[in-house]
């Protein structure tokens, strides 16, 4: 099963962020243990997060972050792209955005 959230960046950048159910972080009692005393938000394990976007600048950054915290991530520029790299990575999360290119 999968979940979903959106965030819309008027005059950007339309993303959607698709994750397996049991790896939703949302609500996630394990995860909110995780955090202890007012500290940052982590993740139970290491993902493996797709991220998909046609701004190359975020495509990196994005995948430089995510690295720091530990996840195993990939990155695409190109719609096209997408279906090739979910078969072959088979992510956990997907970060898309949803108003890229088509080519």
């Amino acid at each position: 099963m999968m979940g979903a959230m959106s965030l819309d960046r008027p005059g950007k950048a339309t993303y959607a962020l698709c994750f397996r159910s049991e790896n939703r972080a949302v609500g996630d009692k394990r995860i909110m243990e995780s955090r202890g005393q007012g500290g940052p938000l982590k993740a139970p394990r290491s993902l493996r997060i797709l991220i998909a976007d046609d701004e190359r600048d975020t495509v990196l950054t994005l995948m430089m972050l995510l690295r720091d915290e530990g996840h195993e991530v990939r990155g695409v520029y190109s719609g096209r792209q997408v279906l090739g790299a979910i078969r072959g990575f088979d992510p956990d999360v997907l970060v898309l955005d949803i108003a890229a290119d088509r080519h």
